[in-house]
């Protein structure tokens, strides 16, 4: 069985078909009834409980036609373009891709960050947000003349552009009070003064604009939990409706089907799933299409491609409508992807003609090792000083160690601060008395560090979980230190509370902790960065729960491709690994 198929087989396995319960609107805006499950899922239309200013007094908001596709073939992923935020080069760069009849080519290839492309309805202009000028703005590419513009000039942060069906109008969130908040823009007429959209203490995050233009789904942690709501464009005074919420789950990255009937989203709580709820039937409970996430309907709605994430890599994977089908079966990805979106074939030519005339770039790696010590008679190699870095024992294999060096100068530049300056551990020297029997720790391999947690209890580090194939890991955040938005971004992904289990609560005390509202200010995933010069994050021990070092929340392992004993002879002698521990 190849690789692809296993994971399919996996995939299949790991769909549980959750189920939230729904409820119809009710009339009088001050006594809603919700509908909930045992697990206190909601997933209902309700009167909305703040009222808002009428939104735009020019017609031209309302679309003029429908944004529906048409498909070329009878598998609508078999045309179309996929278009991603990918990690190149040390840089997010947008890219166009299709597995079948388009090889990756980068749209972009500059020196700065890239996220979030959104292509217009008829296909000529792509937004996506950059950070150019040091602030995260959103960007408008023309594709037929490749001029490029600036729709922002934020003096904090602004990304996750989505136009109006259209193509007049650009929803978009942006940070205001130190809280994101959704804002509709003019493109076509920059005397338009921009609307505010949401207004609440809370952060409004990731729109979602449908091809009726009449409504805008969107990200809330109004009420602690991230929920999807809807605004509705033509009721001020009921301006806003909740769509999905749960007291155990969290809901994200909402996107609406080509003919508007259909609205999916991820659901994550042991791990990300991805939903479908079709608004027009009497379909009363979402369905479950798979594991995933930033999922995108392609042509004719008969499927959501989406990405999904193992522990340290992804995968692109489309799932059809019908039950426990893919129309794409999984497809590893090198590079890391950051978000994603789809061109209907009706649309892709100018895009297609515009990367006609561009070259695409070939990726740069972000260090270069330089082997100096290796005995080629043993192929082993010794270990090399870290200059300046604190830590028992300063040292790295000769293979690795600029990696490290070109990582660490890498985030103090972008961070503002030093955290790899002080590590708990690099490598791990066999201990003097030791008998058989020793953990297999990456540390004695010299290819592992172990950062300082210090930052955790001080607040300029933040850790959000993330449960794949059964096992936790961590992503780990670091703070900015400059708070103005030219360093990072906002965390939209709740972040974990280890302190919870200690105060009280025995689910917390069970569970090692509790997910927690979004923390303010920018931030580095650090996690990202790091898997960008080779450093992949480790599951959690089994029982991190009640022992915090099993966490591994602050361990980091460049492997290279090679398993634990294969790195070890790198270091010791067959004779000097069967002392300690037996080999396979």
């Amino acid at each position: 069985m190849n690789t692809s198929a296993r994971l399919f087989t996996r995939l299949i396995l790991l769909i549980p078909f959750l189920v939230v319960s729904l409820s119809a609107c009710k009339p009088e805006p001050t006594t809603p009834e919700i509908a909930a499950d045992a697990e206190g899922t909601v997933v209902s239309l309700l009167q909305p409980s703040e009222t808002a200013a009428p939104l735009l007094s020019t017609p031209t908001l309302i679309p003029t036609t429908s944004n529906g596709a048409v498909a070329t073939t009878e598998n609508p992923a078999a045309s179309g373009l996929i278009i991603l935020a990918v990690k190149i080069g040390g840089f997010a760069q947008l890219a166009a891709y299709h597995p079948l009849n388009q090889a990756l080519t980068q749209i972009t290839d500059d020196e700065w960050d890239h996220a979030d492309p959104a292509i217009s309805p008829d296909g000529t202009k792509l937004a996506f947000c950059a950070d150019e000028f040091g602030h995260w703005d959103i960007f408008i590419l023309d594709l037929p003349t490749g001029e490029k513009t600036n729709l922002t000039n934020a003096t904090t942060y602004a990304c996750s552009p989505t136009w109006s069906p259209d193509g007049r109008w650009v929803a978009y969130e942006v940070v205001m009070d130190g809280k994101l908040n959704l804002v509709i823009r003019s493109v076509m007429d920059e005397s338009v003064a921009p609307h505010r959209l949401t207004d609440n203490g809370g952060n409004n995050f990731d729109p979602a604009w449908s091809p009726s233009g009449r409504e805008i789904a969107f990200v809330t942690d109004r009420n602690g939990r991230l929920e999807l709501w809807l605004a509705n464009l033509d009721n001020p005074q009921q301006r806003f409706n909740l769509v999905a919420r749960s007291e155990h789950a969290d809901y994200t990255h909402p996107v609406w089907s080509g003919d508007g009937h259909s609205l999916a989203w991820v659901r994550t709580d042991e791990f990300e799933e991805i939903e479908a709820w079709n608004l027009e039937s009497e379909q009363t409970r979402p369905v479950t299409m798979g594991s995933g996430s930033h999922p995108v309907w392609m042509d004719e709605e008969q499927g959501v491609l989406a990405v999904v994430h193992s522990a340290n890599s992804n995968d692109l994977v489309a799932y059809s409508t019908e039950p426990n089908l893919l129309l794409l079966p999984p497809i590893h990805q090198k590079n890391e992807v950051l978000s994603i979106s789809w061109l209907p074939a009706k649309s892709a030519l100018p895009l297609k003609k515009y990367l006609s005339q561009h070259s695409p770039a070939s990726e740069t790696r972000l260090w270069q090792p330089e082997i100096s010590t290796q005995d080629v008679s043993s192929g082993r190699y010794e270990m090399v000083y870290l200059p300046d870095v604190t830590a028992p024992e300063p040292y790295l294999i000769d293979t690795v160690n600029e990696s490290f060096n070109s990582m660490r100068a890498a985030l103090r530049s972008k961070l503002g601060w030093d955290f790899l300056k002080i590590l708990e551990s690099a490598s791990i020297s066999i201990p003097a008395y030791s008998s058989s029997g020793l953990r297999e720790d990456w540390g004695y391999t010299g290819r592992a560090i172990t950062v300082n947690l210090d930052p955790l209890d001080s607040g300029w580090m933040a850790v959000s979980r993330e449960d794949i194939l059964g096992r936790t890991y961590w992503r780990v955040w670091l703070k900015c230190m400059q708070q103005d938005g030219t360093c990072g971004v906002p965390i939209q992904n709740p972040v974990w509370d280890f302190n919870a289990r200690i105060q009280g609560s025995s689910s917390a005390y069970e569970n090692g902790g509790l997910a927690t509202t979004l923390p303010q200010g920018y931030w580095i995933d650090f996690t990202s960065f790091a898997l960008g010069y080779g450093w992949e994050r480790l599951p959690a021990g089994s029982n991190w729960q009640v022992y915090f070092p099993e966490t591994r929340i602050n361990r980091f392992v460049l492997r290279d491709g090679l398993s634990w004993h294969e790195a070890m002879r790198q270091r010791f002698t067959d004779t000097t690994i069967e002392s300690y521990w037996s080999l396979p």
